[in-house]
């Protein structure tokens, strides 16, 4: 499937490695008349959250840009308000999966004007009062940014509350002064998040006993739902919609403590086994390591139920297994990923209803 045009293609391609491109789509364009309408550039949609991006690329001053793109925003909403299903939002991902989204369905929208310009993130003038709804401005450099990374919309959006709450300490700040203001914001939310999760500094030193960043992209993995014609659709887009609402520390904590657990049960031969506990900001995990050979399997599955439950006895934890199966496997590679039925709110849904409070101070 091909963009539209090179900027949509960069962010494209920035939201398959960082928010998953399940929730990724490519608007279809509607009529109004004899005339195709564009309802945005890129829509990020799950659940009864949305997220419209509109992208100008210039030499236009700020203003302008913005100006823009949030003409266009508005043009849309006044359409997909009437509530015609001819105006609703719809697209396809690059799994072949469609999305239709009425007006009536949203609880959360976000409008995302990204411009070419350095400048801080800052609020525009609202398009509607009908739902929880907030127009923001970012610098397109923000999103390579994390995509260096290999942020979530997590990231984003938790990037845009810190920033915006900054803002709103200094309400008469110039926006196109706050440029570098924004990078060592970026900065030291990537540095802390690392040191966090890497109190020995093994990974920030480089020397990770077992290839860290493996075992991080295999994990990353698990935000990439499956497409329509796999058999266990509907498991991974579940595993998906959870890894893709984690942060960048509950990653590189994870990561750290699958690291550990690892090298604490002697691999290959997985001679030991393991269960360890990670409390990450939004969600907990479980880390649990066997050999499937061993006749302590039973003993390491219940431990790994034990240590996932809360003070009620409910299980709360993500459980996540490896170890060695008859020597014929890459132990970096999770054996399974088990969900609890109950798992809390989705960590995006409440920073975007943060982000859409801080807005009606603008």
């Amino acid at each position: 499937m091909r963009m539209q045009s090179n900027q949509e293609t960069v962010l494209e391609e920035f939201m398959q490695r960082s928010f998953g491109a399940q929730f990724l789509y490519i608007p279809q364009k509607f009529y109004k008349g004899t005339a195709p309408k564009e309802p945005a550039d890129l829509a990020w949609v799950s659940n009864e959250t949305v997220a419209l991006f509109y992208l100008q690329s210039s030499r236009d001053s700020l203003a302008e840009q913005t100006e823009h793109n949030r003409n266009q925003a508005a043009g849309y909403h006044r359409l997909w308000a009437t509530k015609e299903t001819r105006y609703a939002l719809r697209g396809k991902n690059r799994f072949g999966d469609e999305c239709f989204v009425p007006y009536a369905r949203v609880r959360s929208y976000l409008t995302i004007l990204v411009v070419s310009n350095e400048c801080g993130v800052h609020f525009a003038p609202p398009i509607t009062d009908k739902i929880p709804h907030a127009v923001l401005v970012i610098p397109d450099k923000l999103l390579h940014w994390i995509a260096d990374f290999g942020g979530t919309i997590v990231d984003l959006f938790t990037l845009l509350n810190i920033c915006l709450t900054a803002n709103s300490s200094n309400p008469s700040s110039d926006p196109e002064e706050q440029f570098e203001d924004l990078a060592a914001t970026v900065l030291a939310y990537v540095t802390h998040s690392f040191a966090n999760a890497d109190p020995e500094r093994r990974y920030l030193s480089g020397t990770p006993a077992f290839d860290f960043h493996i075992l991080h992209e295999h994990l990353s993995r698990m935000r990439m739902a499956a497409n329509n014609a796999a058999l266990d659709k509907d498991a991974r887009q579940q595993m998906a919609d959870v890894f893709g609402d984690l942060m960048l520390n509950e990653y590189a904590s994870l990561t750290a403590t699958v690291e550990r657990a690892i090298s604490a049960s002697s691999p290959p031969e997985f001679k030991n086994w393991v269960v360890m506990k990670m409390e990450g900001k939004h969600y907990s995990f479980v880390v649990g390591t066997v050999n499937l050979q061993s006749t302590n399997v039973a003993q390491v599955t219940q431990a790994v139920i034990e240590t996932s439950k809360n003070e009620k006895g409910g299980r709360e934890c993500i459980s996540i297994l490896y170890g060695n199966i008859a020597n014929a496997n890459d132990f970096r590679v999770p054996i399974t990923i088990a969900l609890p039925k109950t798992l809390p709110r989705k960590h995006y849904e409440i920073l975007s209803e943060r982000i859409i409070e801080l807005s009606r101070a603008y």
